[in-house]
């Protein structure tokens, strides 16, 4: 997990993470959030999500959380879609290219 700062609450949020042949899917739950709230990039091959939102009108959360990508992920295709306070990120898979390369003994 991201290192979190000490002066910032952050909520414990469950997601849930399932894998086809297709693509990677990651749906975290983030009520009260909005996609202006929202920050979303790859960094270091890690998926980064953090969100700052209001919980009930009573308080300010934050949410950080990221994801070591697999070696097959597309990441320049990654789509992220936030609908009614479920974030669902979406990370294609990338078929591996399988090359054979000769080598010449001299």
């Amino acid at each position: 997990n991201s290192a979190v700062e000490s002066d910032l609450r952050y909520v414990n949020t469950k997601y849930s993470q399932y894998s086809s042949a297709d693509a990677y899917t990651i749906e975290v739950p983030l009520v009260g959030v909005t996609k202006e709230d929202l920050s979303i990039a790859v960094e270091n091959n890690r998926l980064l999500v953090k969100a700052k939102g209001s919980v009930k009108s009573r308080f300010t959360s934050n949410f950080a959380q990221d994801w070591l990508l697999a070696e097959d992920a597309d990441v320049s295709a990654i789509n992220a879609n936030l609908s009614n306070g479920l974030l669902t990120l979406t990370v294609p898979r990338v078929k591996p290219v399988q090359r054979t390369v000769n080598i010449t003994v001299n």
